[in-house]
């Protein structure tokens, strides 16, 4: 979804529900690719659809309050974790093991195959278990129960007339707010960046993220170059980010692939991949204060 589907002349009801109804008929276009794995993007892109509603459900906390939109959050939390394993081993094939830097490259090529062999297995049976989440009855009643709710507004029916009534006002206040407080909490995290612990570098990559989504929700209420400018530099920290968490759930990942195999050949080649995600996160350590103040002394959009 390339274009915010949020209007100016909008009000806080009538975007998030454009917001919902944009993303909801994103991931049916990519429900076939998921099911059938065409590509890998096809997972993928329905998680971050459904990443994308949930955000919204907490972009739009402060007017549409959690018991109003509860228990969809709840059914899209449960259908993206299915697809979870999927998506790991995905990137895990993809840009793990696919790393230039590490294909053909690291330890002995007989671990590197039997990892392979052992990461596509998982994948194979974190692929069965996205088709039966595809088909359980329990995610086509989400879908019409979901089409249904947006439609018809249904979170005002848990509001009382006071709180409906502040969904009437224009978006473009709201979304300031929203993106002024969300931004300010990311600025204080990064006060110390270049010595803040790996645990609090992961709450500052979910901050991020919490802040891009609204961007990608509100950008078209604010000057194009502006918002294209300061999206560039931010993405630019993310993705540091993105590398230092990558690393961080790499043990986990491995074990997962690993299992109980005592393969010595394996182990070797998962060592020497592990050693090499740590240099790249010292990498991407080292690249961020300097990301940081080019990020500081860009121009707020929205300010």
């Amino acid at each position: 979804m390339s274009q915010s589907p949020v209007l100016a002349e909008h009000s806080v009801d009538d975007a998030f529900q454009a917001i919902l109804k944009a993303n909801y008929a994103y991931m049916e276009t990519w429900l076939d690719n998921a099911y059938h794995r065409e590509t890998i993007r096809g997972v993928h892109q329905t998680r971050v659809s459904f990443r994308r509603m949930r955000s919204a459900l907490s972009v739009f906390r402060k007017a549409i309050p959690r018991e109003a939109v509860q228990k969809m959050g709840d059914e899209m939390k449960w259908f993206a974790s299915e697809l979870g394993p999927a998506r790991d081993s995905d990137v895990f094939i993809d840009e793990g093991l696919g790393d230039k830097n590490i294909k053909g490259k690291i330890g002995p090529a007989a671990g590197e195959a039997k990892m392979l062999a052992l990461t596509e297995a998982k994948n194979a049976e974190a692929y069965i278990k996205v088709r039966a989440a595809i088909d359980d009855p329990r995610f086509a009643q989400f879908r019409k129960d979901f089409t249904e709710w947006v439609d018809s507004k249904g979170w005002r029916n848990d509001m009382s007339p006071k709180m409906v009534k502040r969904l009437d006002k224009n978006i473009t206040g709201f979304a300031v707010k929203v993106m002024t407080k969300r931004f300010n909490k990311i600025l204080a995290a990064g006060d110390d960046l270049g010595v803040l612990p790996d645990y609090e570098l992961h709450e500052l990559r979910i901050q991020c993220k919490k802040l891009r989504y609204s961007i990608e929700f509100f950008s078209g209420l604010f000057d194009a170059d502006e918002m294209a400018e300061f999206t560039a530099r931010f993405k630019a920290v993310q993705r540091q980010l993105g590398i230092i968490n990558d690393v961080a759930v790499m043990p986990g990942l491995l074990e997962w692939v690993l299992g109980d195999s005592d393969d010595a050949e394996v182990k070797e080649f998962a060592d020497g991949v592990a050693k090499l995600r740590w240099e790249q996160q010292g990498v991407a350590k080292s690249k961020l204060p300097g990301l940081w103040t080019d990020l500081g002394a860009t121009k707020i959009p929205w300010a």
